[in-house]
């Protein structure tokens, strides 16, 4: 009975893992992650407990051995983008052909460079974390997507044949809400890399409904300022990163500008 027992809890743990697997290589399809988000996010027992992060990092070295997920570290990292050691994790090909069979995700559109120094690093996370709040959302049944792809898919899509600079919001998505009319909407995530004169004429490029995630309140009321200032006829929402990641496309109250009020967007 005892022989039967353990055979019994380690079938258990098995599927345990590989249900833990299949939501760690979905959360990177969107994009990198820190150790540090990864072993938070996916790694607790079966009690809800945290694992050690030898046990996180043991595991996390065989999926890289096995050819699901890369790595990269960092020279340094700031404590509000990951941990101490700045280690990042991105899909490989064998993650990415494990989502694609598994979930609805575009091979396409499956995020998978590594940011090119650790000044981008940041803003890149940020990116991420929108595609995975989204696809939350789609899991929920709140609503579906059309598409949902960053810059460098629109790059590749959009060959625009206007002379000038071309400005591309980090994401573009369509939303298809369950009663409603499609929602076309561009992302944009502020770090305030940006000063006032590009970041106006970028925002001014766009047609569509627009929002912008910023880190703290002060940048937020700075970009709020430059949308007025600009005359920008476009509804153009403003949230916090922090209310965003809580909240989602679907119950964020986001500051609508030009009509200076808080509203969520129209979508269930």
């Amino acid at each position: 009975m005892a022989e039967a027992s353990r055979k019994n809890k380690a079938v258990l743990n098995h599927e345990f893992q590989l249900k833990r697997d299949l939501r760690i290589l979905k959360a990177l399809a969107a994009g990198p992650a820190t150790s540090g988000y990864v072993h938070r996010h996916f790694f607790k027992n079966t009690q809800e407990k945290p694992v050690t992060k030898q046990t996180f990092y043991d595991r996390m070295k065989k999926l890289v051995e096995m050819g699901y997920v890369k790595v990269r570290k960092y020279r340094s990292l700031r404590a509000k983008a990951g941990t101490p050691g700045g280690i990042v994790y991105l899909l490989d090909n064998r993650g990415k052909n494990e989502v694609c069979n598994s979930f609805r995700i575009e091979r396409d559109f499956v995020r998978d460079i590594f940011p090119e120094n650790i000044d981008v690093l940041g803003h890149e996370l940020q990116v991420s974390e929108i595609f995975r709040v989204a696809w939350r959302e789609v899991e929920k049944g709140t609503y579906n997507l059309d598409y949902m792809y960053d810059d460098r898919i629109m790059k590749k899509k959009i060959r625009s044949k206007e002379n000038g600079q071309v400005f591309y919001p980090d994401i573009h998505l369509k939303i298809l809400p369950k009663y409603k009319n499609p929602i076309a909407l561009n992302v944009e995530v502020d770090l305030g890399t940006k000063g006032q004169s590009y970041w106006i004429k970028k925002i001014n490029s766009w047609r569509d409904v627009s929002v912008v995630i910023t880190l703290n309140t002060d940048r937020l009321d700075i970009l709020k300022t430059y949308v007025r200032n600009s005359g920008r006829k476009q509804a153009t929402g403003f949230a916090l990163a922090t209310e965003f990641e809580r909240d989602g496309f679907a119950a964020t109250y986001w500051y609508w500008l030009p009509l200076e009020a808080r509203a969520k967007l129209d979508v269930v």
